[in-house]
């Protein structure tokens, strides 16, 4: 959970109690952490009422999130007002938007708020996050050894997706440009891609593979 967490569900106990006892997540939760977007659900109030393994790692890193009594808040009042009234515009009129937040800083982020009638809650908003990196970095493994890319092949490619131009990635690699348009060449072939926007956009629409699932919710 955000820093101290405690959910909030009917009937669960004070932040300060020992949390109970459970044999494992449910399989709502175990599908919501499988998804590498950062998701909350929340009340009109901005309590947490459910979030996923990659909301909780966006709150590891030393983003302005925080939890204080089982609400979330953010680190600018502006942010909080602007939440709270796409928020209440989510569960009282069913109205769905795009937020600027700025959880990192300076940093603006923009976040999806969706209108979501659940069946333990009651009317709620989903908060969604945009991802932390363009592809996940398993995924990214996964493509690379499916494909037969050499290392070298696949730090040009992670860099690529990082936004970065192959001169760039020459100067970062301390190789010729030449040698990176052959190592680019070499990924186009092995991909089966003819440009390289085209390879990107394949990457980052590939299925997220998130560490072992189902063994903890930490």
């Amino acid at each position: 959970m955000l820093q101290d967490l405690e959910r909030a569900r009917p009937g669960a106990a004070p932040a300060s109690a020992e949390p109970l006892h459970r044999a494992g997540p449910s399989l709502a939760e175990m599908l919501l952490d499988a998804m590498d977007y950062p998701v909350m659900l929340l009340s009109a109030q901005l309590r947490l009422l459910v979030d996923n393994r990659a909301a909780r790692q966006l709150a590891l890193q030393g983003t302005g999130l925080h939890l204080h009594l089982g609400q979330l808040h953010m680190a600018r009042p502006d942010d909080q007002r602007l939440l709270l009234r796409a928020v209440d515009a989510a569960i009282h009129r069913q109205l769905r938007g795009l937020v600027s937040l700025h959880p990192l800083d300076e940093q603006a982020e923009t976040a999806a708020v969706l209108p979501m009638n659940t069946p333990d809650f009651g009317p709620a908003a989903l908060l969604i996050w945009r991802r932390s990196q363009l592809c996940e970095a398993l995924s990214l493994d996964a493509f690379v050894r499916d494909k037969g890319i050499s290392p070298t092949e696949a730090r040009v490619l992670q860099g690529l997706c990082e936004g970065h131009s192959l001169e760039g990635l020459a100067r970062a690699h301390r190789v010729s440009l030449s040698t990176v348009r052959t190592q680019a060449g070499a990924l186009r072939a092995k991909t089966g891609v003819h440009d390289l926007r085209t390879l990107i956009r394949q990457v980052a629409v590939l299925p997220p593979l998130v560490p072992v699932l189902g063994v903890g919710r930490g």
